[in-house]
Parts: structure tokens; sequence; C-alpha cells
């Protein structure tokens, strides 16, 4: 008996070591208390333990709707800020092993397809997927690191654009954590369908899940 509480004390005493030193503890990523997350027609479930802030600055082209992660983010606007007319900035504060998912609605510029099929043409490193049953294009950016999940939008003109900010050092973790969380996404409406004469636009990017 006493040698198996002693395991089991070295057992725990090993575990906190390794969430120490790589600066994920169990608290943020455990899943048996969870949060509803439901806003601008996009919803998800995600960890009770991740932080959530809503700013409320339109920009001329993009609306962030939402920070949300194991870190913290805000939008910090120049004193006389117009609504609407941009400047604004954002803000993040992101320890060892944590991240910030940036919600966001884009609107501009005109496109020539649509935003998910202009970006596939435009970034041959973009990779076509579905979220939700969205067509979706996902972007990595290694140098960040980032990762921007662009998802289509109620029509051609409109897009959702979730973009991960990662602080490692264990970036593969932090990114499977985000991502379990992006391929539970709905959306509160189907997209409408595509008029009969719409031509088929070939991507030239292999399909892939998130």
């Amino acid at each position: 008996m006493f040698r198996g509480v002693v395991a089991a004390v070295v057992v725990a005493f090993v575990l906190a070591g390794a969430a120490f030193a790589t600066g994920i503890a169990p608290g943020p990523w455990s899943w048996s208390k969870t949060t509803h997350f439901s806003m601008a027609g996009i919803a998800f479930d995600h960890p009770a333990s991740w932080h959530l802030e809503t700013p409320s600055n339109p920009a001329h082209y993009e609306t962030v709707f939402a920070f949300l992660g194991t870190g913290t983010a805000r939008q910090v606007c120049p004193s006389g800020y117009i609504p609407g007319a941009g400047g604004c900035a954002d803000s993040y504060d992101l320890g060892p092993n944590t991240f910030v998912l940036r919600l966001s609605v884009q609107d501009g510029p005109p496109v020539r397809v649509d935003r998910v099929t202009d970006l596939l043409r435009n970034d041959a490193t973009a990779v076509s997927t579905f979220i939700g049953g969205r067509p979706a294009a996902m972007q990595v950016q290694a140098g960040e690191p980032s990762v921007i999940w662009t998802v289509a939008g109620e029509n051609a003109e409109t897009a959702y654009v979730l973009q991960a900010w990662i602080q490692g050092p264990d970036v593969s973790t932090v990114r499977a954590q985000i991502e379990a969380v992006v391929r539970t996404i709905t959306f509160d409406e189907p997209l409408p369908p595509a008029p009969p004469t719409a031509p088929v636009i070939p991507v030239g990017s292999p399909a892939a899940s998130v």
C-alpha cells in the first residue's frame, strides 16, 4: 500500500514537472467543463477556462467580433476613433504555450469570384478545406507562428477569418488544441445555393482536413 502511494506521488510530480517545463498546465485544456460560443452566426464549444474578449470597433473592411484563447488580446484605438474608419490595432499578451484566436468578418475589398476561391488562386501555399460544411482555406505562417482559416460567408463578398496567434515553445501541441475546436464549428444558417449558371472554378489546391 505504501509503495503504491509513493508511486502515485512520483507520477504526480513527473506530470507536474512536465507541465511546468512546457508551460501547459492541465487546467486550460480540460474538456470537463465547457462554454458554448455563439456570435456573428458562428458557434462552437470550448474549454471554460479560455478567455473571451468582445471588441466593438468595426473597421472599413473588417469587423473583429471576438478574441478567444488561453492568452489575452484587446483592440487599442486612437483618441477620436470613428467607427468604420479603421486605425485600431490588436494588442496581445501571450505567455509560454498560449494562444489567442482572433475571429472576424471581412467584407472588402471587392472580389473576383469569392473570398475563399480568390485566396486559393493567389496563395499557392493555401490549402483548400471545409469548416462547418463551408468551403475554406487554411494558411500557415511559420514565421509568426500563426494559422489562418478563411471560411465562406453569407455571400461572395464576405468571409469569416479565424487567425490563431500562438506562443511556443510547444507550438504543435497548442495548434492541435485549437484545431480540435475549429473542427467542431457550426453556422447558424447554411450557405445559400449557388445560382444554376455559376461556373465551376477549380481552386488548384488539394483538399485537406483542418
